[in-house]
């Protein structure tokens, strides 16, 4: 309660001609930035002092002083203004103070990595118009004054352009999509790594099978001109047969259902609920093939890192590079059919959960300790969004297939194109 009076009545009024902001002069109230996660209160009193600083250098600005400001909200008004934590609350406070705008501003702290938001409000339509995120690494909270002017200058410049794509209630997701990304790449797999001794099947339709008699780790399978190895998740051998099991997300946990099995009356290709029997290749021809095939690495060089959902259908898939937890992470938003790839400012994941940050909002993962499932929240400005978080593994069919986040290319696996 006491940091909500101390916002209210830290509020700045500035009245400005500025042109880029509107052709007649447009009032705007800047709130005391507010401290959130892991900040002190008397924090924000310094960052909010130069964001002030940099709007009174804008031209035809006029500081009006805290009295005016208390001046112009009475004692009834500050009592309903202490808990404001919509668009819609802080909407009320601009129009009660008389302005065209309202820009506020948090500062928190996650692991080693600062914070700062500035959110420009629309006060007559209660829409957010403009928003600016900055992350800074290490070092202490002075770090980001120099971050401001440039900060203020974008925040101001971008209203104009954004005023129609303001973030509302029906859809709190990013609208700035990025260009679709490459989820799988053609990588020539190492000499060294192709072992000697390969056997073929087909599916005579053009497709061939290459495998290591009584070994159960190695899978390769293509064209014949080139033959990509398979992700082998697992083996076994039973006297002259054996079954190889292959990375196919689109199976979900029946994971036995996607696989070769090779037994000497023959062999056979499982995916899902099809079967694909696969005769040998003559050894003459299979070793004519072998010799002149190049070799891939395996295709899908991402992994799924959290699976998220609003009340309102939309979901929120973060993955990253394979193997690699946290590294070159990627956001898609967007309905079942209608997902998209995210513009990411910044994303930053350790031990305790992630955050990744794009221009019309916040995603921010938490993974608290003895809790089974982690939480999650979508930010816009002040506004919270809680998400619920759904398994990825429990998950696979719905992420690789009805999401669409992975349509625009095919995962590289042998069952391609065979659902």
């Amino acid at each position: 309660m006491g940091q909500n009076v101390s916002r209210l009545l830290g509020v700045v009024l500035v009245c400005g001609a500025a042109g880029q902001l509107h052709a007649a002069p447009v009032k705007i109230a800047v709130t005391t930035l507010a401290a959130g996660e892991g900040v002190s209160p008397g924090a924000a009193g310094p960052l909010t002092s130069v964001v002030v600083g940099e709007l009174r250098k804008a031209p035809g600005t006029q500081l009006i002083t805290q009295q005016d400001i208390a001046n112009l909200l009475n004692l009834e008004q500050q009592k309903q203004m202490l808990g404001c934590q919509t668009d819609q609350c802080r909407a009320d406070l601009g129009n009660a103070l008389g302005v065209d705008r309202l820009l506020t501003g948090n500062i928190s702290k996650l692991g080693e990595s600062w914070l700062l938001q500035l959110t420009l409000l629309d006060v007559a339509n209660a829409k957010v118009v403009s928003q600016v995120d900055r992350r800074q690494k290490g070092g202490s909270v002075d770090d980001l004054l120099d971050a401001i002017p440039a900060m203020v200058k974008q925040l101001l410049a971008g209203q104009t352009k954004n005023d129609q794509a303001a973030v509302g209630a029906s859809a709190p997701a990013p609208v700035t999509a990025a260009t679709t990304p490459t989820h799988g790449l053609d990588l020539a797999a190492s000499p060294a790594d192709v072992p000697k001794g390969l056997k073929l099947l087909t599916d005579g339709k053009g497709t061939y099978f290459a495998y290591l008699p009584g070994q159960t780790r190695t899978l390769y399978f293509g064209d014949g001109k080139t033959l990509r190895e398979a992700y082998v998740t697992g083996g076994s051998k039973n006297g002259a047969a054996m079954s190889i099991g292959f990375w196919e997300p689109r199976v979900g946990l029946d994971r036995y259902k996607a696989g070769l099995d090779i037994k000497p009356e023959g062999a056979q290709l499982n995916c899902g609920d099809t079967k694909v029997p696969l005769p040998a290749v003559a050894d003459a021809q299979a070793a004519t093939l072998l010799k002149g095939a190049r070799f891939l690495a395996p295709r899908w060089r991402r992994s799924v890192y959290a699976l998220l959902r609003d009340d309102l259908g939309n979901y929120y898939l973060v993955d990253h590079q394979r193997g690699a937890v946290g590294k070159d992470m990627r956001l898609y938003v967007g309905k079942k059919k209608n997902m998209k790839p995210a513009v990411l400012e910044d994303a930053v994941a350790e031990d305790k959960g992630a955050l990744l940050i794009s221009p019309t909002g916040r995603l921010k993962i938490t993974h608290a300790q003895g809790q089974e499932k982690a939480t999650a929240v979508w930010l816009e400005g002040q506004a919270s969004t809680p998400l619920t978080w759904l398994e990825p593994e429990v998950n696979l069919p719905l992420i690789y297939g009805e999401l669409s986040a992975y349509q625009t290319e095919p995962l590289g696996t042998p069952c391609d194109g065979r659902f």
